[in-house]
């Protein structure tokens, strides 16, 4: 599967983003994610996939490290209203992910990827708590 099909699936709970997110939701890497994380996994992966494409032009399936690390310290920090489990939640979900997409040869470099997320953790919860970047912390 590649982001092609979301041109061509007009069918009804067949967007890309609910089958990636199928597939992701059944693999080792998602039940390894404390439960905490695996709640907000779906909201994580939706809201990210989303504003990845609308601000840095990057779907799924083309990820690369420097839109993603906007995205996760720029882009939602300042834009999205979240609470503290889903910035929480936002890099150890989106490096399984990225893991699982590369493991199923959807995503180039998605180790690399899912390494760099990680190291991402607790920059992405500080830079989303800090009122002196504008953040949307509820």
């Amino acid at each position: 599967m590649d982001d092609s099909e979301a041109d061509s699936s007009s069918l009804p709970g067949s967007d890309p983003i609910t089958r990636w997110y199928d597939g992701f939701q059944t693999s080792a890497h998602f039940e390894r994610l404390p439960d905490a994380h695996r709640e907000r996994a779906w909201g994580v992966i939706e809201i990210f996939s989303s504003y990845s494409l609308d601000h840095t032009g990057e779907s799924p399936g083309r990820w690369a490290a420097a839109g993603v690390r906007a995205c996760c310290l720029e882009i939602l920090p300042r834009k999205f209203t979240g609470d503290e489990t889903f910035f929480k939640a936002v890099a150890p979900v989106l490096s399984a992910f990225s893991l699982h997409r590369d493991e199923q040869h959807l995503l180039k470099r998605g180790q690399a990827l899912a390494r760099m997320v990680a190291t991402l953790d607790r920059q992405l919860v500080a830079h989303a708590t800090d009122p002196r970047a504008g953040c949307n912390w509820k």
